[in-house]
């Protein structure tokens, strides 16, 4: 299907549900109080109305109209304005009228112009700020009005949407924190830089491969994805053409999955060691009870990949004027489901394992504060890994409900007690089939009908992408898929080669110790260096800034930061601004060594921290060794006694490779290769 027809499909069905609803005017989503319109650019405003409905949109003085056509759908296109100046703000005023004369208004207030970039990827551009390196005092930080920030709820679709969930809320501590860390910290650079409103819309989805995020007919075109592409098609024909039947189905294996995973995880509970023993109550039955601070520390390594159950305690005094009254009982983000006590009574539970990043709040009753002391209980299931109670200190409180003047929470951070129940054998989970709907997550295009396509032709400046993780098995497929993306994106907007920032992975897994390790990131990372050949990218290098252990590394903030240094400097023509650390761009054979020159090393080339390392070198073998490197100007010179006849250079090839170089501006080189050779031809040397 052609995406003229595609959109008058989805336009008319939109239409008339809305007309069924209500007979107003309603722009696109996007459009709410609280948004940032990009300066300088043709700003296109739509939505849906009844079919015939005459709009008028009034924004900054300027008026235009358009007529709803039969399939509901509207469109204008305000003249481009420029960036607000001294805190003003505007209103758009959007207004229908329709064939018998009704008029319908719809008023969006404190609406600002500046600069707006799309974020996207999978978890680590999700990854909220409340999660970042020092995010206790990032977040006391976060008063930024003049920075908006819009979630696209995670959803998926078969076919192109015209509409998504979300809102647009002011930069501050309490909406920021479970804002995307990346996203804010480039708004936070380029507002302070550049001293204009910034708006970030953000639609990621953690564990999401590149293909979903992509249009259909730009997939199609792919050697990489167009079989996919097809059976996709071919399920999706027959699914809508046996609509009725399928949808029974797969609601009755629904109900029974959900009936049995229900039983299976109360049976769980039942039976832990530590609900049979009462450790709510206090009793520390046959537990190996130890000590941990709370938040605990990134990553847990006190509890390690437990698949099972965890019980955290914590005994505190509280004000006796607070004896039978309500109180509010705070904690931080469970992975990833909890049942929390006060005095041995459950006052509040979260079994949606969505909500592993979100910091729970219970009521407590006021029947149940009696005396002077509260122990609080945890106990904590997990079935996926990574098991812990994370957040900021600030999460972690005691307080009334109704505080009266002068009361102040009691804090909970600090040193609570663990003991580790039963464990949970997956193996006995119930797994009932359950046919699968094409549109689900994962499928192609999916992500990109619900959260990608509802957005344009919303003018933006130009998007981030961080992402690669769930491709890197295939990065080959990636060459060709992730400039395919982009090229999807820039054709969805219709705005031109607007600027497509991407990060490289950072480090991951153990620390290196061959000379080249075949098969690894460092292939992903190559397919990402390469579409810098497309027009307009910019890449943030960051193999100097992960975590060995962790595939989430918390210094978010140096990857917003390189991010915003590509924009600052060819987005916005900071000249001054130096933008990336050395990119290879050349290299010469020189008897027994190879000499390699880069691009970004204007300020010269230095070894951070000792003797320049992370280089290997290879004959026509194809075996890599270890190699002596050398700077000699802006260039790397190469060699091993091992390889008297080189013809090939790798550097940081590895998963986490031990790697020094960097330009004298402080930015790190970024892995490469000189040849071509693929994985299963190369090997490690000594």
């Amino acid at each position: 299907m052609n995406r003229t027809r595609n959109r008058l499909a989805v336009c008319a069905a939109v239409a008339s549900a809305f007309a069924s609803a209500n007979a107003s005017v309603k722009p696109a989503p996007l459009f709410q109080n609280n948004m940032v319109i990009q300066q300088r650019k043709p700003i296109p405003v739509w939505g849906v109305a009844a079919p015939g409905e005459q709009v008028t949109v009034v924004f900054r003085g300027v008026t235009r109209r358009a007529v709803a056509d039969t399939g509901g759908c509207w469109r204008v296109v305000l003249p481009p304005q420029k960036a607000a100046k001294d805190q003003q703000v505007s209103a758009m005023t959007i207004r229908g009228t329709d064939p018998t004369g009704g008029v319908s208004e719809v008023s969006i207030t404190n609406v600002l112009v500046g600069e707006v970039w799309l974020c996207s990827g999978q978890s680590n551009m999700q990854f909220p700020l409340a999660s970042a390196m020092n995010a206790k005092e990032e977040i006391a930080r976060a008063n930024y009005p003049w920075i908006r920030m819009f979630t696209v709820r995670n959803e998926t679709a078969a076919r192109p949407r015209r509409e998504c969930a979300g809102q647009w809320a002011v930069c501050s501590p309490e909406t920021a924190r479970a804002f995307s860390a990346v996203g804010y910290f480039f708004a936070r650079d380029i507002h302070t830089n550049l001293n204009v409103p910034v708006g970030m819309i953000n639609a990621s989805w953690g564990g999401s491969p590149v293909e979903p995020w992509t249009d259909l007919e730009t997939l199609r075109a792919t050697k990489a994805a167009r079989t996919r592409v097809e059976a996709f098609e071919h399920a999706l024909n027959l699914y809508e053409a046996n609509r009725e039947k399928f949808d029974r189905e797969r609601e009755e294996a629904t109900r029974r999955q959900e009936e049995a995973v229900a039983k299976w995880n109360a049976d769980l509970m039942a039976n832990d060691l530590g609900t049979r023993e009462g450790w709510q109550t206090g009793s520390e039955g046959s537990g190996d009870w130890k000590t941990t601070p709370m938040p605990m520390p990134d990553g847990a390594p006190a509890l390690g990949g437990r698949i099972g159950f965890v019980w955290c305690r914590k005994s505190v005094a509280i004000p006796p004027e607070w004896k039978g009254r309500d109180l509010e009982l705070r904690i931080g983000p469970v992975d990833e489901v909890d049942t929390t006590y006060f005095n041995g009574t459950a006052v509040g539970e979260t079994t949606d394992v969505s909500k592993w990043q979100t910091p729970r709040k219970y009521t407590v009753p006021a029947a149940l504060v009696t005396n002077d002391r509260a122990l609080i209980a945890i106990r904590v299931m997990n079935q996926f890994g990574g098991i812990g109670i994370f957040g900021t200190e600030a999460d972690y409180s005691l307080a009334p409900a109704a505080p009266r003047e002068g009361e102040k929470p009691v804090s909970l951070a600090g040193e609570w007690s663990f003991a580790f129940g039963s464990q949970i054998d997956l193996q006995t989970k119930p797994n009932i089939p359950i046919p699968s709907a094409p549109g689900a997550a994962w499928d192609v295009s999916t992500m990109y009908n619900a959260m990608i396509a509802p957005l344009a032709p919303y003018a933006i400046q130009g998007a981030l992408w961080y992402q690669g993780e769930s491709n890197a098995g295939k990065p080959l497929e990636y060459l060709e898929l992730f400039p395919a993306l982009i090229s999807s994106w820039r054709k969805t907007w219709g705005q031109g080669d607007f600027a497509f920032l991407f990060v490289q992975l950072a480090n991951f897994m153990a620390r290196q110790s061959l000379p080249v390790e075949p098969q690894s990131w460092a292939d992903i990372r190559d397919s990402q260096f390469k579409t810098l050949s497309v027009p307009n990218t910019g890449m943030a290098v960051a193999i100097d800034i992960g975590d060995a252990n962790d595939i989430h590394p918390r210094n978010k903030q140096e990857v917003g930061r390189r991010l915003a240094l590509w924009a600052l400097a060819k987005t916005y023509g900071r000249k001054h601004v130096v933008c990336s650390g050395p990119l290879f761009s050349g290299y010469k054979v020189l008897g027994d060594r190879i000499a390699v020159s880069f691009d970004h090393a204007k300020s010269g080339l230095t070894a951070k921290d000792g003797p320049l390392t992370g280089f290997a070198i290879a004959g026509e073998d194809k075996v890599f060794h270890r190699a002596e490197a050398s700077i000699e100007g802006r260039t790397v010179v190469v060699s091993s006694s091992k390889v008297p006849k080189p013809v090939a250079v790798r550097y940081g090839w590895a998963n986490n490779p031990v790697c020094n170089l960097y330009n004298n501006d402080g930015l790190p080189a970024s892995p490469f290769r000189t040849d071509d050779w693929k994985p299963t031809e190369i090997a490690p040397g000594d």
